[in-house]
């Protein structure tokens, strides 16, 4: 949500101010935007100012954000091209060149890594060895920020530097890095929850591992409490790698959710 502020004086010179709220702001809107017009201690001599704000003022802000997904786009996917090489090695790893020369911040205890005992069989019948990951992450910023920031398309393409595939819809597709993450929605609870189907293209075909994504609201900052089953084993280390490089420390530097350490 983007809430704005505003004032005024009204026809009697008197002062006016309130606020503008977009619930809702994503990269791929036609402009069918929903605004949310308050004015602080409303009488009905604020009125016709408020009247003002909605038949002037609103059209004007739609004619800006309808160009903020096309604008974000461009101007961040210039700056890294990402290979599928670098998001995905298969066995032996490779080394991943992150986009940012720092690492990331995580929480005590360290991450572990929990051995599954069974297999995997993949669509093509190749059985897939699999293990689970877990990590926590801590960023300087509410839990709606974090929610609204890993599923808005507009946000979304910030921090991955390209145009995502990315509906906020329980059973749609996305697919992240021009297709080289990949995935389902399985469960979205607002500002709580995600859990989703995800996949490298590097792995092997039909197989996904399924994430589980939890937000954790501290005083100041919120705790993303990642668990990640179904990994191939022999690619947890790219896997973690990925989730630093390509996740948190771009949406740390991107959004100002914490410094890179």
């Amino acid at each position: 949500m983007l809430e704005l502020s505003w004032s005024g004086n009204t026809p009697d010179g008197a002062e006016a101010k309130g606020t503008i709220k977009i619930p809702e702001l994503e990269a791929e809107s036609e402009g069918d935007f929903e605004f949310e017009i308050t004015v602080e201690e409303e009488d009905d001599s604020k009125r016709p100012i408020k009247e003002v704000v909605r038949t002037h003022l609103i059209p004007l802000l739609k004619e800006q954000f309808k160009k903020l997904g096309s604008d974000m786009v461009e101007t961040h996917s210039k700056d890294v091209k990402i290979e599928s090489s670098q998001l995905g090695p298969a066995t032996p790893p490779r080394a991943v060149t992150p986009i940012e020369p720092a690492q990331i911040h995580t929480s005590t205890p360290p991450r572990s890594v929990t051995p599954n005992s069974d297999t995997v069989k993949s669509s093509s019948q190749t059985i897939v060895n699999t293990t689970n990951i877990s990590e926590v992450v801590e960023l300087q910023t509410s839990a709606d920020q974090v929610y609204e920031t890993l599923l808005d398309p507009g946000r979304v393409a910030a921090w991955t530097r390209s145009r995502p595939d990315i509906f906020r819809h329980i059973g749609s597709a996305f697919s992240l890095f021009e297709g080289n993450v990949t995935g389902t929605l399985l469960e979205l609870v607002q500002n709580e929850k995600i859990v989703q189907t995800w996949r490298l293209k590097s792995w092997p075909e039909g197989h996904f591992s399924t994430v589980t994504i939890k937000f954790e609201q501290a005083s100041d900052f919120t705790r993303v409490h990642i668990t990640q089953e179904g990994v191939p084993i022999g690619e947890v280390d790219a896997v973690r790698r990925n989730w630093q490089s390509y996740y948190w420390n771009p949406i740390k530097s991107v959004f100002g959710f914490g410094a890179l350490i």
